[in-house]
């Protein structure tokens, strides 16, 4: 019989044999960044840095407690009250990541009826509190649906099978798409007319006229939930749900991601209202990131990569641009070849000064392993030539 650590060694191996063993790996200082989520520039914003040290003066650098007993202080009161205007909602509530208010908003919504319908590339934080990361688990037991990626045909057919049609749907889904980039098919969603959840982790503070994401695009009636992260685009750290207030009181007194855990720093929370004030006030930033985006799409025609990634051939708008090994190949790659290949790919481009996201399986489907371009507005025309430049000379 194995041992705990026995078995968890075997895993590793496993990870290791296959070409897919994850490592944490220090960032060279130096390098053109293309792996981050901080799409406006914001993290390194003077004006930030500022806001963070004045409010770190003011209220020091921890919260000290649990929303519930000595963490909500003033600033974050005055953020939920910033997202409640800048989003026009009723309620807002805050996280330390992410991945536990989307966890926790899906747990509280099947404990309370609600049957979600999820994307088939719904993140994994939504998956974790579906309880749909283990392979093992029935879809069907946990009171969840999946449909095939933006197909809202295939959702509809879902909704009405007589097993699900007495239930109270919910369609779960993302403005843009982590590893694909690709956006949310607002106008079929709309049509469809059920009630939504949007995971806007990778649209907020860049899409929309003040950075407001998807609700420039769904009626407010249609958009029940909205959840969206601080450490992408606005450049800092923690999370919200946000919805009506009866479902946001309802997760302050049972959700335990956000009653067990401590708050996030008062400091971090003023810092963030800053970002919120910034992109909504000034559009400069997300300006500069649509004309990297233009660019970039417009390069790889140039270049001579039309064949990168079929999303991409279609000007796919947003700061994500995937570049898969299979569309680098002239023949297609076995999983072993696929992987040497982005290897291949990440050491050059490291050589030649430039970082990219390596996303690998079980992150992406097998045979759809992939450099991940994250665009900035910091980045120059400069940066995205030779971007680009280095990986047509890897093809050749």
């Amino acid at each position: 019989m194995q041992t705990p650590l026995q078995q968890c060694q075997q895993w590793i191996d496993k990870r290791s044999n296959d070409g897919l063993l994850r490592e944490r790996k220090l960032m060279p200082s130096n390098n053109v960044d293309f792996s981050s989520n901080d799409y406006l520039g914001l993290s390194k914003d003077e004006r930030l840095i500022t806001a963070y040290q004045n409010a770190v003066g003011k209220w020091g650098v921890g919260s000290g407690g649990s929303p519930l007993v000595s963490g909500y202080q003033q600033p974050h009161h005055e953020l939920e009250e910033e997202i409640k205007d800048w989003l026009g909602v009723e309620a807002v509530m805050l996280f330390s990541s992410g991945f536990s208010a989307n966890s926790a908003l899906m747990q509280f919504l099947l404990k309370t009826g609600f049957h979600p319908f999820l994307d088939k590339l719904s993140h994994a934080s939504i998956l974790s509190g579906a309880g749909l990361l283990e392979k093992s688990r029935d879809p069907n037991k946990h009171s969840v649906n999946r449909y095939k990626h933006n197909d809202f045909n295939h959702l509809r057919r879902l909704v009405d099978q007589p097993e699900t049609s007495d239930r109270f749907p919910l369609v779960v889904t993302e403005g843009v798409f982590s590893m694909d980039g690709d956006f949310l098919d607002y106008g079929s969603c709309k049509d469809l007319g059920i009630p939504c959840w949007v995971d806007d982790a990778h649209t907020l503070g860049w899409f929309g006229k003040q950075g407001e994401g998807s609700v420039s695009q769904l009626p407010k009636e249609q958009l029940t939930f909205v959840t969206g992260t601080f450490g992408k685009a606005l450049g800092c750290h923690g999370a919200f749900v946000a919805g009506p207030s009866d479902w946001v009181e309802g997760m302050v007194n049972y959700a335990p991601e956000y009653i067990y855990s401590t708050a996030m720093p008062a400091a971090l929370a003023a810092t963030v209202q800053k970002a919120i004030q910034i992109v909504r006030s000034d559009n400069s930033l997300q300006e500069k990131l649509m004309g990297n985006i233009k660019s970039f799409n417009r390069l790889v025609q140039e270049i001579g990569l039309s064949t990168v990634n079929t999303i991409t051939r279609n000007d796919l708008q947003s700061p994500i641009q995937p570049i898969k090994m299979q569309d680098l190949a002239q023949d297609p790659l076995s999983s072993t070849e696929e992987m040497e290949l982005l290897t291949r790919c990440a050491n050059a481009l490291q050589n030649n000064g430039l970082q990219c996201g390596l996303i690998r399986p079980p992150t992406v489907a097998q045979g759809s392993s992939r450099l991940r371009v994250s665009l900035s507005a910091t980045h120059s025309l400069n940066d995205i030539e030779h971007l680009l430049g280095c990986v047509s000379e890897l093809v050749q």
